[in-house]
């Protein structure tokens, strides 16, 4: 298990990625961590799974499903004409440009190169937007990924544009999530984010989503009030091909979602 964090903690075993603190490129973490140890070992992997350090993913639902697919959240289709009023359309990115114009100039490199005859980007419908905490990228796609997010990471283009619009290239396969403040389906959904377990009640969640008992309650959601935290990165799994046996290499990261209204201040 590896985690990877804006900066190295070496009492916490985590490494640096260098990417600003906020998690808007935290996608990347991913690439990162295949670049590094995907052939560190004799075997291949099956898949990655990417993920929060605050979620929780229940495992009755996972061990029901197919890793042989990729899979993400759910997204929608990405469109100034109906998300013009978008919170991050017109923040600046680390290279100066407006998230929304960065999008674009990915949008026009991925064109032009091998991988349009998957992503098919010259359609509208393949732009994609959505929260991205939580996804899988089976062994067969990685490479893809790995090539997409870094044409991405080089535009700096914000997570939640960039990591749907990767997965929806892969897969268009969804999972049932819970995220943020959208929870109406906590009976079913296989991801739950944030579920921070610094609150005892959140423990509580987790054993009881486990054992079946109540899995019907949604956590309090009161730090809300925040709007930025610290991250400690991108949470990533990796499963083998020769088993169902799951080695697991982390990644860690805390990251907003859209159309949250927050005031000023700091988490820890």
């Amino acid at each position: 298990m590896v985690y990877f964090a804006p900066s190295y903690q070496s009492s916490l075993r985590v490494v640096s990625n260098s990417l600003p603190i906020g998690g808007h490129y935290s996608y990347y973490s991913l690439s990162l961590a295949y670049s590094i140890f995907g052939k560190a070992s004799n075997y291949e992997y099956a898949g990655y799974f990417l993920m929060n350090d605050d979620a929780f993913i229940d495992p009755l639902y996972l061990n029901d499903m197919h890793l042989n697919e990729s899979f993400s959240e759910p997204s929608r289709v990405y469109s100034l004409n109906t998300t013009q009023r978008w919170v991050w359309n017109n923040h600046i990115n680390t290279n100066g440009i407006a998230f929304k114009d960065a999008y674009q100039f990915s949008i026009e490199e991925i064109q032009h190169s091998e991988y349009e005859s998957r992503c098919m980007l010259h359609e509208p419908v393949n732009h994609r937007s959505g929260l991205y905490d939580f996804a899988f990228i089976v062994q067969r796609d990685i490479a893809a990924y790995y090539e997409l997010s870094s044409v991405f990471f080089k535009h700096r283009v914000f997570l939640e544009l960039a990591g749907p619009t990767i997965s929806w290239c892969l897969s268009h396969k969804e999972i049932d999530s819970c995220n943020h403040f959208h929870w109406r389906n906590v009976k079913t959904c296989v991801h739950l984010h944030p579920v921070k377990l610094s609150d005892k009640r959140n423990e509580q969640l987790v054993l009881d989503h486990i054992n079946r008992r109540n899995i019907s309650w949604v956590p309090d959601m009161i730090w809300y009030d925040v709007s930025f935290i610290k991250p400690i990165g991108v949470v990533l799994h990796i499963t083998l091909p020769t088993s169902l046996e799951k080695k697991p290499m982390t990644l860690t990261k805390h990251q907003w979602g859209s159309g949250v209204s927050c005031k000023s201040g700091t988490f820890s």
